[in-house]
């Protein structure tokens, strides 16, 4: 008889444990650690583009935009990961199993590219819709001029908004600020070589 090995269950704590002293970033969820591939240079552009003007935007003003380096928990489904961009407009909170970890993001923003986009679009904005604090989520095509706003409505559904205009200018739930789309897909514009 052929024995059957039962995948290794993690616990949150060893997850975290984990997380300290490794050298790349991981999701966690239901037991299981997943590994987070690198970005693409399409995707860092779409970033340093969206993140460097929230940066511009909000100085000063009561919102933070923070970048994917800070870990989201999301409590009702136990997911820790780590979204391309939060803004968080109210005193930040942290996981009590973890004091790094965020819980209440305004806003999430995700960069999607071909191989994310099953599950970012599917099972991870389930998730993110779980998020108490979240009035809006974010998803930016980094192939194509696609963005889709998720907004939290009164009656706490969630409404869906579409643009692929490269001249719309895209409202962020929650912070009452419009992203230029222009702004999304701004090529560099390199110099010459020295």
């Amino acid at each position: 008889m052929t024995a059957l090995r039962v995948p290794r269950k993690f616990t949150p704590e060893e997850y975290l444990r984990f997380e300290e002293h490794a050298e790349y970033k991981s999701e966690f969820y239901n037991g299981e650690i997943f590994a987070m591939a690198g970005a693409s240079p399409k995707h860092n552009v779409v970033f340093t583009n969206v993140f460097g003007w929230l940066c511009r935007e909000l100085e000063g003003k009561k919102c933070q935009p923070i970048g994917s380096d800070q870990r989201l928990r999301v409590l009702a489904s136990g997911l820790y990961t780590y979204p391309d961009i939060q803004i968080v407009c109210q005193r930040p909170s942290y996981d009590p199993r973890s004091p790094s970890t965020l819980i209440n993001p305004t806003v999430i923003f995700e960069i999607i590219s071909d191989s994310t986009e099953e599950y970012d679009c599917g099972v991870k904005l389930d998730f993110y819709r779980d998020v108490e604090s979240a009035k809006g989520i974010v998803h930016i095509w980094q192939d194509e001029v696609r963005v889709e706003v998720y907004h939290r409505t009164p009656d706490g559904q969630w409404g869906k908004l579409r643009y692929h205009d490269s001249n719309a200018e895209i409202p962020i739930p929650g912070i009452a600020l419009n992203l230029p789309m222009s702004r999304v897909y701004l090529e560099p514009q390199y110099g010459e070589a020295e």
